[in-house]
């Protein structure tokens, strides 16, 4: 169940009314005591009836909310553990490739990876990365590919217009593989932000 927005004229309800476990203007407790002062003695059993179902309102609309507001900060904590799970289980590897040499290495990376999947048909040593490039890593549409190429374009179209990837302002160019455990952390995260 969802929460339910709060109308504006229940807003106004809680605002103007305090509920009779607190003692100031405008308490239930308050109002019962201003008119046990009174003459109007008759009056004062439909005046209490009267504060006294809004008190219940008050009260059952402030546990509501309290349930709602705590129920919703543990499924945040859950989902945010999910998330941390999920990327701490991610392999991810980041390629620098500096701008004076990323023609050349465009050409090397277009050559090893498969035109459709992206991914890397044999180990690659790309950029300044000490270790290579495993074979059967996949080049991630993420960060500046994104930027360039973004999801309506195809795979295959991205892998023939690859070499014009460098940037204009002689930035190094940063390019992201994942395993394919990468799609199984990325799908968890998005389930966490669904269930939050």
């Amino acid at each position: 169940a969802g929460i339910v927005e709060l109308p504006c004229e229940l807003r106004r309800f809680l605002e103007k009314m305090r509920p009779s476990y607190t003692a100031g203007a405008g308490s239930a407790s308050w109002l019962l005591q201003a008119w046990q002062q009174t003459d109007q003695k008759s009056e004062f059993e439909g005046v209490q009836r009267i504060v006294q179902g809004f008190a219940e309102i008050y009260e059952a609309i402030e546990r509501y909310w309290t349930e709602k507001l705590g129920s919703a900060a543990v499924k945040m904590e859950l989902a945010q553990e999910k998330m941390e799970q999920a990327l701490e289980a991610a392999e991810m590897r980041v390629a620098t490739i500096p701008a004076s040499s990323a023609r050349s290495e465009l050409r090397r990376i277009l050559e090893v990876v498969d035109a459709e999947s992206f991914v890397l048909r044999e180990d690659l040593r790309v950029g300044e990365v000490e270790a290579p490039m495993p074979a059967g890593l996949e080049l991630v549409r993420r960060g500046q590919l994104f930027e360039m190429f973004d999801d309506s374009v195809s795979n295959a179209e991205v892998h023939a217009r690859l070499k014009e990837f460098v940037p204009d302002d002689g930035s190094d160019l940063r390019l992201l593989f994942g395993g394919e455990n990468y799609h199984n952390a990325q799908a968890r995260c998005f389930e966490a932000i669904k269930e939050l």
